[in-house]
């Protein structure tokens, strides 16, 4: 049987624990995969007074790693929250917590410009609405509810730092074929870290995002950029076997 990235070598740059799902797929699709988790998520001291957000119209949770370390620290307080998510996966989390909770979710392809679409989020003139976060990051979601009306409490929960993890061993694993990588800041990391490797500007990405397209070109990547159709893991392995289908058109 032939799969369809057999004989590629693909560098998964996502912390960890997020890529454990993701590495199985793209290995059952023939592919050998090399972890490298360019950044690591650290929480940031944070606690809220009972009945914080009794009054706030919406959470909404921008990432897993947001409800890992936000959710637990209101739900005791505020259970009967109105609560949204932008992605499949963040939602997903949420779920682990709230298995019987009604929950809102932006449509494919999961990212917060198909979110500001969804009708609830229209009209929010004097709503107070909480967004959990990482530390920095997009303003978009914010700023759009800011500019609707909406009083916006943006609330941080981790940060986002660069690994420290030792990357020598890359130099004798030979050619890799293509690098998933999924969001600017991992970028950036990525680029920080391998700045000694010759390769990696010629090496292809596999990107979340047509956003990240040009903060790639501006660190210095010369070669052909792959845009999974949304942030999922599934799309991502898409993205990887499409890309894998149309390399000759690129040599």
């Amino acid at each position: 049987m032939t799969f369809p990235l057999s004989g590629l070598k693909i560098l998964i740059t996502r912390p960890q624990h997020q890529a454990i799902h993701l590495n199985q797929l793209i290995t059952q699709a023939g592919a050998e995969t090399l972890l490298l988790p360019v950044l690591e998520i650290e929480p940031l001291p944070v606690s809220f007074a009972a009945g914080e957000f009794d009054d706030y119209q919406w959470i909404i949770f921008t990432s897993t790693n947001a409800v890992t370390y936000g959710l637990p620290l209101i739900l005791p307080l505020s259970p009967q929250l109105a609560i949204a998510s932008i992605g499949k996966k963040t939602e997903f989390a949420l779920q682990q917590y709230l298995p019987h909770h009604t929950l809102t979710t932006a449509p494919p392809p999961y990212h917060s410009e198909s979110f500001l679409t969804l009708p609830q989020f229209q009209q929010v003139r004097n709503s107070k609405i909480a967004l959990f976060k990482g530390e920095g990051g997009r303003e978009l979601l914010a700023e759009t509810l800011q500019q609707r009306g909406a009083w916006v409490k943006t609330v941080a929960v981790y940060r986002r730092v660069q690994s420290i993890q030792e990357v020598t061993w890359l130099a004798d694993v030979g050619k890799i074929d293509m690098i998933i990588v999924t969001s600017n800041e991992s970028l950036q990391h990525l680029f920080n870290m391998l700045a000694n490797f010759a390769w990696l500007p010629h090496t292809p990405l596999i990107l979340i995002s047509q956003r990240m397209a040009d903060p790639a070109r501006r660190l210095g990547s010369t070669a052909p950029l792959w845009i999974a159709s949304e942030a999922s893991d599934e799309r991502l392995l898409q993205a990887a076997c499409d890309y894998a289908m149309n390399r000759d058109k690129f040599n």
